[in-house]
């Protein structure tokens, strides 16, 4: 079984913890929708309120995680950074043998 990298890990944490936070701000919005239906006059207003404030936390929580997310990917770059310039020739070697079979693939379809 392959073992999973860090941005992998980090990527499939940020999916559950993003999809948990907006279905309980999804919940609460449409709790306070319902809610709206039996109101009227100033009741309504305070209930669009708080709808309109989960909306805004949503909206907040989201970007606070796509932060999260940005750097997790630059991270990630760094490492891949580090890692290729302490071991060059590995890494010309690795992206030779891509060239080569790609070279071959395209070559041979091509025919």
């Amino acid at each position: 079984m392959a073992r999973k990298t860090s941005l992998e890990s980090g990527l499939d944490q940020f999916q559950q913890e993003s999809a948990k936070e907006l279905k309980k701000l999804l919940d609460q919005a449409s709790k306070a929708l319902g809610d709206a239906e039996s109101f009227s006059g100033d009741k309504a207003h305070e209930a669009r309120e708080k709808v309109i404030a989960l909306l805004n936390e949503a909206k907040g929580t989201i970007t606070d995680k796509g932060r999260e997310a940005v750097e997790l990917g630059r991270e990630t770059i760094g490492n891949a950074q580090d890692r290729i310039e302490s071991n060059p020739w590995t890494s010309v070697a690795v992206a030779s043998g891509f060239g080569l079979l790609i070279g071959l693939l395209v070559g041979r379809s091509s025919k």
